[in-house]
C-alpha cells in the first residue's frame, strides 16, 4: 500500500469527534462493516466462561454479540468516550458478567488481568503508526498462552472505489474521526504475533481487513 497517512493523537480530541458522529454509529457501522464483525465473531470462537476483552467498544455492536456469547465469562470492553460506553451498557444492560472502563488503548490500566480473547476493530487505524507496538506488545502481554487476537481495521484495498475512501481520509480528516487505510501485519509480527488467517472486505465500496493472531511460541 501507499505510505500510511500521518496521524497524531490528542485524546480529547478523539473523544470530541465521536460525540459528533454517535447519533451516525450504528448505521454507519452497519453499511460498511458488519461483514468484518461477523467474521470476527466467527474466527473469535467464544467458549461460554472465558475471559473477553474488547479494547474500543463503540456503541456495543459487536460486544453486545460477545457477552451474549459468554453468559458466565468475564466480559471486559473499555472505550475512550464515555457516551460510546453509556450506548454499551444500553445495549447490554440484561447480561451479567460485564465490566465497560472508561480508559486510553495507549495506556491500560494495569489491573484488568488475563484473556482467552481479545478483540480490536477499527481503533488503531485512527492512532500514530508509533504507537501500534507498544499496543499490540501490551495485549500480547495480556493473552493467556492458547490465547488469540482478533484486529479489524480500514486498509487501502485495491479496487479503484477503494481509492474514493482514502481521498476522503487524507482531504477530510476529520470526518472520518483521523481513521485511514493502514497495515497491521508488520507491526504484529514485531509485536511477537503469528497471524493465523487474513480477510479482506468491501462493503458499500468501504475496505476492510481482519486478522486472527497467536502470542509466537504459544499454544495452538
Amino acid at each position: 500500500m501507499d505510505k500510511i497517512a500521518v496521524r497524531t493523537y490528542d485524546p480529547e480530541l478523539t473523544r470530541q469527534l465521536y460525540s459528533r458522529v454517535i447519533w451516525i454509529y450504528d448505521i454507519w457501522s452497519r453499511l460498511t462493516e458488519e461483514k468484518a464483525l461477523r467474521t470476527i465473531l466467527r474466527w473469535v470462537n467464544i467458549r461460554d466462561g472465558q475471559a473477553v476483552l474488547e479494547a474500543g467498544v463503540g456503541t456495543g455492536r459487536l460486544f453486545s454479540r460477545i457477552t451474549s456469547l459468554n453468559k458466565t465469562g468475564r466480559n471486559v470492553g473499555i472505550d475512550l468516550s464515555k457516551k460510546m460506553l453509556e450506548k454499551t451498557r444500553n445495549k447490554c444492560g440484561k447480561h451479567k458478567n460485564v465490566k465497560l472502563l472508561q480508559a486510553d488503548i495507549t495506556n491500560l490500566p494495569d489491573d484488568l488481568g488475563t484473556f482467552d480473547r481479545i478483540i480490536c476493530s477499527y481503533v488503531l487505524d485512527l492512532l500514530p503508526e508509533n504507537l501500534y507496538v507498544s499496543i499490540l506488545s501490551r495485549f500480547r502481554s495480556m493473552l493467556q498462552p492458547e490465547g488469540k487476537l482478533i484486529i479489524a481495521y480500514m486498509e487501502a484495498g485495491s479496487k479503484p472505489s477503494h481509492k474514493f475512501w482514502a481521498w476522503v481520509a487524507e482531504t477530510f480528516p476529520r470526518l472520518m474521526t483521523h481513521c485511514r487505510p493502514i497495515n497491521l501485519e508488520t507491526y504484529l509480527q514485531e509485536a511477537g504475533f503469528t497471524i493465523e488467517q487474513k480477510a479482506d472486505f468491501t462493503q458499500l465500496t468501504f475496505p476492510s481487513c481482519v486478522m486472527e493472531a497467536r502470542v509466537r511460541g504459544g499454544v495452538t
